[in-house]
């Protein structure tokens, strides 16, 4: 909703760099926060939970490897998992901030021009609201 009202409200040029420049500084807050204050309390969670073979066993094989970490990391941007869940388990990954700030940008940005475009095509907001209720169904 937010990328489309900002589509809306300046324009598909200016609407892209302040939802791209909005989502890096998110992004960095939230993985600066996870490492901060929460990885000990992540950590203790996935290997609680984590056996071998399970879904939760391969999240954290895969986040303790750093070969394939900015891949991961772009691609998992492009999935509908939700970004607090993503983010809390990067904060765990080998992954520096700077790259995984870069690839979630990366990673973002197609569906964030997609929404730009869209709220940027409306003629009021009743129809930006009117998007966001479909999306919603």
């Amino acid at each position: 909703m937010m990328t489309l009202a900002t589509g809306y409200l300046y324009g598909m040029k200016v609407g892209i760099v302040v939802t791209v420049t909005s989502a890096a500084v998110g992004i960095f807050m939230a993985h600066l926060f996870n490492k901060a204050f929460l990885v000990k309390y992540i950590e203790r969670l996935l290997v609680n939970r984590a056996t071998e073979g399970s879904l939760l066993g391969t999240v954290h094989l895969l986040l303790s490897s750093q070969q394939n970490a900015f891949q991961l990391a772009f691609l998992a941007r492009l999935t509908p998992i939700p970004f607090g869940i993503q983010n809390s388990l990067f904060a765990l990954s080998p992954i520096s901030t700077r790259h995984y700030i870069q690839a979630s940008v990366v990673g973002m940005f197609p569906c964030q021009a997609i929404n730009v475009y869209l709220g940027s095509t409306v003629r009021s907001m009743e129809e930006v609201i009117f998007f966001f209720t479909i999306f919603l169904v």
